[in-house]
C-alpha cells in the first residue's frame, strides 16, 4: 500500500477539478460572448441571418477612373460585409451599358448596380434605407431622388477637360489662352483648326458632342482616339483619356497639348442603387454595402483612383496625379444633373445635340435652356 498523499497534492487536485468544472460550465459563453464581438467567427453565432447567398453588383462603366479599376475598388467595399455576415457573399462584375441591356434582354438582373449618369429611369430603382447618412452636398444627393425620394446616390465622379493640338494651334496662329477658356473662344477656335493646308488634313472636335453642341462647335464629332492618334485638332476628354495621354507623354509618345478643365457641368458621375425586384431579405445587407461605399474610410481611397469623391471630409484629399489634381481644384463644385432627369431626356439632349452640330442656332439655344433646367448651377460663357 502507497504512501497517503500529503495535504499539499489534495488540496492541488481539489483546485484543479474545480477549475475543470468552472471551464466545463461557462465556455459555452465566452465562446458565444467572443463570436459575437469578432469579425472573424461568425459561424460560431446561434443568431442565423435573414439571408445567405450571392448578391449580384453589376458595374456599368461609361467611364474609367485615371488610374485601376473602379469595379476592384466596389469589390473592396463588399469584403468587411462577407466578414461580418457568415454566409453573405458579393459578386462584382464589371459590364459595358451595351452588354448590360443584352443580359437584361435574356432575363437576367442584378441586386445592385453601380452605373452611369442617366441610365436608368427611377422606377427600376427602389428606395434606400441606408444605415448611416453620408455627409454629402445637397446637390449630389439631389441627384440621386426620384418623387422626393432617394432612389440612387453618387459615389465617384469626374469631369471633361477641352484639349487643343498645340501643333495644329502654331500652324494656324491661333492664341491660346492661359487663364480658361469661353463659349466664344471654343466654338471660334474649332472653326480655324478644322482644316490644315499644310498637310491638306481635315481635322475638328473629337470626344463628348453634347459638351461641343452647347459650346456652339459645328460639324462632325469623332471619336476620342482621333485627338490621341493626330486627326482631330480639339477634344472633349474624360479623365481616362487624359491618364492615358500623360502615360504616352512618360514615353515620349504623347501629343503636346493645352488643356482647360470644363466646369459648367459633368454627366462622368457613377451612381448606386438597388433593383426594384431585390428580394427583401438581401435589403439590409444592400443597404449596409451602400453605406460603405459612402463611407469615410472607403471614400478617402478613391483618390487612389485619379478620380473623385463626393462624401464631405473633414480635411480635403491631396491626389498624386498632377494632372488630377488640377482638374479637381479647377470644378470641386461642377454641378450635374438629377440621372433620373438625364435619362427621361436623353432622346431629348440627343435630337437637339445632332441639330446643333449641323448649324442650328435654334437648336443649340433650346439645348442650354434644357440643361439650365436641368442642372442646377450650369452656365455656358
Amino acid at each position: 500500500m502507497g504512501k497517503p498523499l500529503s495535504k499539499r497534492v489534495i488540496i492541488t487536485w481539489v483546485i484543479l477539478t474545480a477549475a475543470m468544472i468552472v471551464y466545463i460550465v461557462y465556455m459555452p459563453f465566452l465562446i458565444k460572448d467572443g463570436a459575437d464581438k469578432s469579425e472573424y467567427y461568425g459561424w460560431m453565432k446561434s443568431e442565423p441571418e435573414a439571408f445567405t447567398g450571392q448578391i449580384t453588383v453589376w458595374h456599368i462603366v461609361s467611364f474609367k477612373p485615371y488610374v485601376g479599376s473602379a469595379g476592384n475598388w466596389l469589390a473592396n467595399c463588399a469584403a468587411p460585409i462577407e466578414k461580418k455576415h457568415f454566409g453573405v457573399y458579393f459578386k462584382v462584375e464589371a459590364m459595358s451599358a451595351e452588354d448590360c441591356e443584352a443580359r437584361m434582354q435574356n432575363g437576367e438582373r442584378a441586386d445592385i448596380y453601380s452605373f452611369p449618369a442617366g441610365w436608368c429611369s427611377g422606377e427600376k430603382l427602389r428606395t434606400m434605407n441606408l444605415t448611416q447618412k453620408p455627409a454629402m452636398k445637397s446637390s449630389f444627393v439631389s441627384a440621386g431622388e426620384y418623387d422626393g425620394e432617394q432612389h440612387a446616390i453618387p459615389y465617384l465622379y469626374s469631369v471633361y477637360n477641352l484639349l487643343i493640338s498645340s501643333a495644329i494651334a502654331s500652324e494656324k496662329s491661333v492664341q491660346l489662352p492661359s487663364d480658361g477658356m469661353s463659349a466664344e473662344f471654343v466654338a471660334d477656335t474649332a472653326e480655324k483648326l478644322d482644316f490644315s493646308r499644310k498637310s491638306g488634313r481635315v481635322y475638328g472636335m473629337s470626344g463628348n458632342a453634347v459638351l461641343a453642341a452647347l459650346y456652339g462647335v459645328h460639324g462632325d464629332v469623332t471619336q476620342i482616339n482621333s485627338f490621341r492618334d493626330s486627326d482631330a485638332s480639339m477634344a472633349f476628354a474624360d479623365i481616362r483619356f487624359m491618364g492615358d495621354l500623360d502615360r504616352l507623354n512618360k514615353l515620349g509618345k504623347g501629343i503636346e497639348h493645352s488643356s482647360y478643365t470644363v466646369t459648367c457641368y459633368t454627366d462622368l458621375v457613377q451612381y448606386i442603387g438597388i433593383d426594384s425586384e431585390t428580394d427583401d431579405s438581401k435589403l439590409s445587407y444592400c443597404n449596409e454595402f451602400i453605406s460603405n461605399v459612402l463611407s469615410e474610410k472607403m471614400q478617402r481611397t478613391i483618390p487612389e483612383l485619379g478620380v473623385f469623391y463626393t462624401v464631405e471630409l473633414p480635411d480635403e484629399l491631396v491626389f498624386e496625379q498632377e494632372t488630377v489634381q488640377k482638374m479637381y481644384d479647377a470644378a470641386k463644385n461642377v454641378p450635374f444633373a438629377n440621372t433620373f432627369a438625364l435619362y427621361d431626356n436623353r432622346d431629348e439632349i440627343s435630337r437637339l445635340t445632332a441639330e446643333a452640330l449641323k448649324g442650328s442656332d435654334e437648336a443649340k439655344g433650346k439645348l442650354i435652356s434644357l440643361f439650365c433646367e436641368l442642372v442646377t448651377g450650369f452656365k455656358i460663357e
